[in-house]
């Protein structure tokens, strides 16, 4: 018979755990007590929130609590050979994952950099415009930094949301998801320059030394308060709430972080790491009709558990169809339902077409800034799950018709405010011969 004890007491519902047996959890009852099999005699581990692992044995068992935040205590650089304690050094694949993930350009994206830079004379500037609100954006793009800081950091491995920030997460605080704003919202466990190292991570029986256990690491609300955020009364990010209105069985980690090897998990985070993708599916044909050839296509979100497209509120998909004529040359047809202004597809004309996004808008010109007052709010994305089936007739002298269709992270309108250009994600791009028959994906 065991018994864990802290300074308030017994603990209650405290896991005891061996890595050669990951299916048998023996949970401590509210007296703090467990009892342990016969076999085998040792290498059970003790795991409590907020506490260090410790093995297990009869008798009485004190894990040591996790220390209090030093926020003067320099962050681990990752980088291997940096230090006896880089991150790096004994989690190579880990680490190159982490190296190509947003998370770590979270502060160096030409984008982010574009919105937050003062000193512009476009509606696109929210430095110029507001810079009160940068606070916020830096709180999740650039965590690492103390509370009151404003200015994005330089490049670096510390630049971002790097490996000691993420693993030095002990819980959440009392604030609201998207109304506290990353670092804001996290309890953090960084140990004095010269205490005993801590790190946080999602394994209950981990045997290395100075290894705390939290379950936050495998819940979504590890993700919400950096993918949550009203900025200036704008959602600007919305993925935890469409997460959870979906109401799946799936978890944020079980898409964007799947095992990658016993006991790993992938660290590069992108979108739909598991297997099979989800994401945008599109089948289109060409078919005859009474009234002359027509378009049909239809869209679908699958296996995505939030809206499509998510993320920063400026990012969009659009498709849209190209006429051609035997030549190759566009055919314009005339405009009805279905077609997609060109502030949109950035083209010269009207297209026939869809647009997945979620934007403000004050006229007929295209999207304004978030941050901008008054404006109609819209939303045409995919929720979970959702299909849409849309068709067009082709006017005369069709001999073929092209379908594209583009993930974006920016509208036009703010890359030509910005002088920038963005290579986009080509989802899809499909050229078909009336009546070939062929069916899309």
């Amino acid at each position: 018979m065991g018994r864990v004890l802290t300074a308030h007491g017994p603990a209650a519902d405290a896991l005891i755990t061996h890595q050669e047996f990951p299916g048998r959890v023996i949970t401590t009852n509210a007296s703090g007590e467990y009892q342990l099999p016969a076999t085998p005699k040792s290498g059970w581990m003790v795991a409590l929130e907020k506490h260090y692992l410790t093995h297990a044995r009869p008798g009485t068992v004190r894990p040591d609590p996790v220390p209090p935040d030093h926020p003067e205590t320099p962050w681990i650089d990752p980088t291997p050979g940096t230090s006896p304690r880089a991150c790096g050094s004994c989690h190579q694949q880990a680490y190159l994952q982490w190296r190509g993930s947003p998370h770590h350009l979270s502060s160096q994206s030409v984008l982010f950099s574009a919105l937050f830079s003062p000193g512009g004379q476009t509606a696109w500037h929210l430095g110029e415009n507001y810079p009160e609100a940068t606070a916020s954006c830096v709180s999740c793009h650039a965590p690492g930094g103390s509370a009151l800081e404003t200015d994005l950091p330089g490049e670096g491995p510390l630049s971002g949301v790097h490996c000691d920030f993420c693993h030095k997460i002990s819980g959440l605080g009392s604030g609201a998801p998207g109304l506290t704003h990353g670092r804001d919202l996290f309890n953090l466990a960084r140990p004095a320059a010269d205490g005993r190292p801590v790190v946080i991570g999602p394994l209950p029986d981990s045997t290395r030394q100075n290894v705390a256990y939290s379950r936050l690491f495998k819940q979504s609300r590890f993700c919400a308060p950096c993918h949550e955020g009203t900025v200036l009364g704008t959602k600007v990010y919305t993925t935890f709430s469409e997460w959870t209105a979906w109401n799946g069985p799936q978890n944020c980690q079980d898409c964007h972080m799947p095992n990658d090897g016993p006991r790993r998990h992938h660290h590069a985070m992108g979108p739909g790491l598991s297997a099979p993708p989800g994401g945008l599916h599109v089948t289109w044909s060409l078919q005859p009709s009474p009234a002359g050839p027509k378009v049909r296509l239809a869209i679908g979100s699958q296996q995505v558990g939030h809206a499509l497209p998510t993320g920063h509120i400026d990012r969009h998909i659009v498709g849209w169809l190209e006429f051609l004529d035997p030549d190759g040359k566009p055919i314009l047809a005339p405009l009805g339902p279905g077609f997609i202004p060109s502030w949109a597809t950035g083209l010269p004309n009207p297209a026939p077409g869809f647009l997945l996004a979620r934007w403000r808008q004050n006229g007929p010109e295209g999207p304004v800034p978030f941050w901008s007052p008054g404006g109609e709010y819209k939303d045409s994305r995919l929720l979970p799950g959702q299909t849409r089936e849309m068709e067009w007739q082709l006017p005369p002298g069709v001999a073929s018709v092209r379908l594209r269709v583009e993930h974006r992270k920016a509208w036009p309108a703010m890359l030509r405010a910005h002088q920038l250009s963005l290579t986009p994600t080509v989802l899809f791009d499909e050229t078909k011969p009336l009546f070939s028959g062929a069916s899309g994906r």
